[in-house]
């Protein structure tokens, strides 16, 4: 049912003026950065409210998920397939949809690609050493730190935000 409902929706039914209708493709989510959204400037200080993906968070997603697989394959372990399984059996429902993956609609899928990526992680990190693990930890954190302000209409210094409002469609007031 929840396929069915998703095939029904295509890009066309939308207001063309809406900014998410900017990727028309469900499997850019995970490879391609997606930022749109609006903002205002005041002088150098703006507010965004952004729609996109935390790309360099979720480039590990596919990576992590082919990662598990393999593994739970050479140790014969349910267990360790499960966020995999659930991860593209729910990501499969909009793989074949005719419009963009809403940001709403990628939520369901959050809790399996974070396992993942977490579970690949220290999987490495036991391997090669503990500052993998930590290492990665702190730049996920720090990055989602960083795009916190910018993604909820804080008020934030555009200058540091300006690299990312060159790569985006963001349209301003």
């Amino acid at each position: 049912n929840a396929y069915y409902t998703q095939q029904m929706y295509r890009p066309e039914f939308y207001c063309n003026g809406l900014i998410f209708m900017h990727h028309t493709n469900p499997s850019e989510w995970f490879i391609k950065p997606i930022i749109l959204g609006q903002g205002t400037y005041h002088g150098e200080i703006g507010e965004f409210i952004i729609y996109g993906n935390n790309l360099p968070v979720w480039m590990l997603t596919v990576p992590a998920m082919v990662f598990l697989c393999i593994l739970a394959f050479k140790k014969i372990s349910f267990e360790i397939g499960v966020p995999v399984i659930f991860f593209f059996v729910t990501y499969a429902i909009f793989l074949f949809v005719k419009r963009p993956l809403f940001i709403y609609s990628s939520i369901p899928l959050l809790p399996f690609a974070f396992t993942a990526i977490a579970y690949a992680i220290k999987q490495l990190a036991d391997r090669y050493g503990a500052k993998l693990y930590y290492t990665a930890m702190v730049v996920m954190l720090t990055w989602s730190l960083y795009l916190y302000p910018f993604v909820t209409a804080k008020r934030v210094w555009v200058p540091l935000y300006k690299y990312i409002l060159n790569l985006s469609d963001v349209k301003i007031h």
